[in-house]
């Protein structure tokens, strides 16, 4: 039993080395792996790094923030030792109060901040805001907080230490996702489920002594946009049933909306859903229509893809004229119809085999009628095949074939006759 748990640790290290260049043959393969548990949360995994993307990322490296963003912070005891700003990889917020200052030796009221400027999230759905952050040091926490004005009371204005983590959408006013007091346990502050045209993230730590500090980094905005999958374009023939499923990712699943800029191949202008219709059989040209497939869900709509429908008309055959030859005639049938390259399929029935008429073919019937000893018709049936494979629907028509007519004469009068006497003359057919 150890050695098959210590095989399945390796394979899920080996696996997660590998896991973003390829996700879906790590589900394929883990969906036939024994251990369950580890199934799920590859599933799991796999879900959030399909759907998520970093809209905008701050993480104190030295690049410069876009859109960018802007502090203010007080130091009330002027300290030397007070520091706010970029060090070691983050953003530290060491001594610093907060206006305005209190008269309570010193103290500072907690208003400082850290604020981006407006992040455009037009389109994207559930959108979320993550914040690492950490403490050093020895810090207060007093009850009743965040507490952002002079209350007179020292282990208030000069003892307690917090950071509030807020978000605006659209202009609108700032809400409150997470409130650290004091030296809570080090993690991400977290907020998810958001939506709108633009955000902005504030972060406001205050602290009271030299002997704390606070810091965050990582400032991340996130936010999944639904997909659809790409779909190969399509190609049939007239009457033939079209059946698309569209297919994709997104949190919560996305539907789907399409246009369609050629209504001939009979689809609609517009719609939702899959698509299963059947263009007419009645088109006298080809027919191209572009399909373009928009993955929408609650709130948001993720980029288009665009495919083809090709409808080809079905090749008629011209009707052809009802055949009457006597044995030894020359036959020469020739097919005709509305498309220049289709080849033309026929079968025969009553008729026996023979070199010219056989039980099927294809092209033109051209030939000398064959022998028969005494009348007998059949019937052709003969439809046109376009380049495309289209078949085109049948043509009948008949083919009467007589035996040849023989005759022989002889005269049974005298062999000499003289003007005005009457000639008798056998005949044999």
């Amino acid at each position: 039993m150890l050695l098959r748990y210590l095989v399945a640790f390796f394979i899920k290290l080996m696996l997660f080395g590998v896991l973003s260049k390829y996700n879906t043959l790590i589900f394929k393969t883990m969906s036939l792996h024994p251990f369950r548990p580890f199934v799920l949360f590859t599933l799991l995994f796999l879900s959030q790094t399909v759907n998520s993307q970093v809209i905008w990322l701050e993480d104190f490296s030295g690049a410069p923030p876009a859109p960018g963003w802007t502090d203010f912070f007080t130091d009330c005891d002027g300290t030397p030792e007070s520091f706010n700003g970029v060090q070691n990889g983050r953003y530290e917020v060491i001594d610093m109060e907060g206006t305005p200052c209190c008269p309570v030796a010193g103290g500072g009221a907690g208003n400082n901040e850290w604020v981006t400027n407006e992040i455009t999230i037009t389109g994207y759905c559930n959108v979320s805001i993550s914040v690492n952050y950490g403490v050093i040091g020895t810090f207060e926490c007093s009850a009743g907080g965040p507490y952002f004005s002079c209350t007179d009371v020292a282990n208030i204005d000069n003892g307690h230490d917090q950071i509030v983590f807020e978000y605006s959408l659209d202009g609108g006013p700032w809400v409150q996702f997470q409130y650290v007091c004091g030296a809570a346990p080090p993690g991400p502050a977290t907020v998810s489920g958001l939506s709108g045209n633009t955000i902005r993230v504030r972060i406001q730590p205050a602290n009271k002594s030299t002997a704390e500090t606070y810091w965050f980094d990582d400032v991340t905005v996130s936010g999944s946009l639904p997909t659809v999958d790409p779909v190969p374009d399509v190609e049939v023939c007239a009457g033939e049933d079209v059946m698309v499923m569209f297919t994709g990712t997104g949190t919560p699943a996305p539907t789907f909306d399409w246009t369609n800029d050629n209504t001939a191949i009979g689809l609609g202008a517009s719609g939702s859903g899959n698509l299963d219709f059947t263009p007419p059989t009645n088109l006298s040209q080809q027919e191209i229509a572009t399909i373009t497939v928009t993955p929408v869900s609650p709130g948001c709509s993720g980029v288009p893809e665009t495919f083809t429908i090709t409808v080809n008309p079905l090749p008629q055959t011209d009707d052809p004229a009802d055949v009457v030859a006597c044995a030894g005639d020359m036959v020469d049938i020739i097919f005709t119809g509305s498309d220049p390259g289709a080849t033309y399929h026929w079968t025969i029935n009553g008729l026996p085999p023979n070199p010219l008429f056989p039980p099927s073919g294809t092209g033109n019937i051209s030939g000398t009628a064959p022998p028969v000893p005494f009348p007998i018709s059949g019937t052709v049936t003969v439809h046109a095949v376009s380049a495309e494979g289209c078949i085109g629907p049948d043509q009948t028509f008949s083919v009467s074939l007589f035996p040849a007519i023989s005759a022989s004469f002889s005269m049974t009068s005298l062999p000499n006759l003289c003007l005005g006497q009457p000639a008798v003359f056998f005949g044999q057919f």
